[in-house]
């Protein structure tokens, strides 16, 4: 690893409201909040899926950003 002192925390949510249910009860907050307090602002936080594959075929997702 070229940084060994640094990790990722990789979550996948269906939707933004699937997201904000996780989160919502007090007991997750109480742990994540901290946690996500101490990461590094100048990375990306957020990566959009735009591209999917399965069974030898590709498909491409517009974006949700745009």
């Amino acid at each position: 690893m070229d940084e060994p002192d640094r990790w990722v925390l990789a979550v996948r949510f269906v939707s933004v409201d699937a997201y904000r249910r996780a989160l919502s009860p007090f007991p997750v907050r109480e742990h994540v909040v901290p946690l996500l307090s101490e990461a590094d602002a100048a990375e990306p936080a957020t990566y959009e899926t735009l591209l999917t594959a399965a069974e030898g075929a590709a498909t491409e997702h517009p974006s949700l950003l745009a």
